[in-house]
């Protein structure tokens, strides 16, 4: 049987923020966005306090997911932007 491992809390929240969020920035796009910079933002931090104590590989990949995710939705968010402001104009 494996040892319980505490999970970090800032990486779950990454991970959730990144997959949820991507959905927002589908359907609403400024929701989209500032899920975005918050998967970007947890992310970091979980990874950062990842890397500074006993990093477990779950953790790591958790926060390296949500950052990635949080970057996409940006992008996804600044494109479908981009897109309206070209079509309304």
């Amino acid at each position: 049987m494996r040892p319980f491992v505490k999970t970090s809390l800032f990486a779950v929240v990454s991970l959730v923020l990144g997959l949820v969020g991507l959905y927002l920035a589908l359907r609403y796009r400024y929701i989209g966005l500032f899920s975005g910079v918050a998967a970007m933002t947890t992310g970091a931090v979980a990874l950062a306090r990842a890397l500074r104590s006993q990093p477990t590989s779950e953790d790591i990949q958790m926060a390296m997911v949500g950052l990635i995710l949080g970057a996409v939705q940006v992008l996804v968010t600044l494109v479908m932007l981009r897109n309206d402001v070209l079509v309304t104009t």
